[in-house]
This record gives C-alpha cells, sequence and structure tokens, in this order.
C-alpha cells in the first residue's frame, strides 16, 4: 500500500518558469529511479501554486526520507540548468524575434529560448557549466538588443556612475569646498554667510 505527501514545486525547483517546465520532467524521471517512489507528478488545484505529488511505499522510504530525496534531486537539478528572463527592446516582428531565438540557440549550453514580442521578453533555459546570463547578454547586445533581468531593472543600469554615484558625489562636493577655501585665503573672495542667518529664519525674525 502507498501512501503520498506534496511539495510546493517552487520550493523544490525554485527558477522554473511553471510546471511546464523540461526541469519538471527531469525531476520526475530522476524521483522514479529511487527505490520506494512509485511515482511522481504534478498537480494544481483551485487556481492555486503547483505542487509535486509523491507516492511512495513507507515499507521501503519513510515520509521524511521521500522529502530529503526529493529536495536533493531538485538542487542537483537546480545547479545544472538555469533559467533566466531577460528585458530586451525594440524587437517588433516575428522575424527578429527568430533571428534572437537562433541566435540564442546556437550558444553552447543553450537549451531552448523564447521570444515574447507583447512582452519583450526572451526567456532561455541554459546549462550552468556551459553558459551564463551574462554571455547571453552580450550575445543580445551584439544582435542590437541590449538586455536586462527584471532585477537588473528594477534597480536601474548599473554602470559606472551608478556604482560610483557616492564616490563622484563626495569628490564633487570636496571640490567645491576646496575652491572656496583656495578664494577665501588667496583672491580675498568674501566668506559666505552663515546658513543660520539666512535659513531658517530665528522666532524673532519671525514675531517682528
Amino acid at each position: 500500500m502507498t501512501e503520498e505527501t506534496r511539495i510546493e514545486l517552487r520550493l523544490v525547483l525554485p527558477d522554473i518558469p511553471d510546471e511546464r517546465d523540461a526541469c519538471v520532467a527531469r525531476l520526475e524521471s530522476r524521483l522514479g529511479r529511487e527505490p520506494g517512489v512509485v511515482r511522481s507528478h504534478v498537480v494544481r488545484e483551485n487556481g492555486g501554486p503547483a505542487v509535486l505529488c509523491l507516492h511512495y511505499d513507507p515499507s521501503v522510504r519513510s515520509l521524511a526520507d521521500v522529502e530529503r530525496l526529493t529536495r536533493a534531486a531538485g538542487a542537483e537539478i537546480h545547479a545544472l540548468y538555469g533559467h533566466v528572463l531577460l528585458e530586451i527592446r525594440g524587437v517588433g516582428s516575428e522575424d527578429a524575434a527568430a533571428g534572437i531565438e537562433a541566435a540564442l540557440r546556437s550558444v553552447p549550453g543553450v537549451i531552448e529560448a523564447a521570444v515574447s514580442i507583447p512582452a519583450q521578453q526572451v526567456r532561455v533555459e541554459f546549462e550552468r557549466k556551459k553558459t551564463s546570463p551574462a554571455r547571453l547578454q552580450k550575445v543580445l547586445l551584439e544582435l542590437g538588443f541590449p538586455a536586462d533581468t527584471p532585477d537588473t531593472k528594477s534597480h536601474g543600469r548599473t554602470g559606472w556612475y551608478g556604482r560610483n554615484k557616492k564616490f563622484v558625489w563626495s569628490l564633487a562636493c570636496g571640490a567645491l569646498i576646496a575652491v572656496a577655501w583656495v578664494g577665501e585665503t588667496w583672491l580675498g573672495f568674501a566668506k559666505p554667510l552663515p546658513s543660520a542667518s539666512i535659513w531658517p529664519p530665528t522666532c524673532s525674525a519671525v514675531s517682528n
């Protein structure tokens, strides 16, 4: 007699887009080779999150053992295969989208690439040991389509200025102070009025 347990799929495979991803089939195949695991499949009830349903023989494996095995198999697959969603701009035709997909699929390690024109996004599945999101972004840039991950986009473009903004402003403030000191000391510039005498006004000034 078998028993059943369920684990939310995102806890096992955290970066897949949905339950139709190939990594789910890989996980089910991996678990199917384990003694005591009778069957594994994904269910989604009442619009809830996708759940991995595991049927097992309790005389062979305990519940804790099945859960440990499932998480270990998910971690193994996650370490081998990556998924990235890249934000692009300016893809206005099916021909352009097909060209992008073909270029990405030609990159060693890319398993699948799909462009959504309405969303202006590219979803890529790849082997982590052979390529990386940075490499995929470089390919897209060479095609004339700069790309960001959603995380990068939400934090703004990270150019040199973005990474060193505080340093730049510190230098600018220091330079202004140095100019003021030179002007005051060597060029006879008038000293600036104390800021308190300008703003905010004192209570006596307001009452008068």
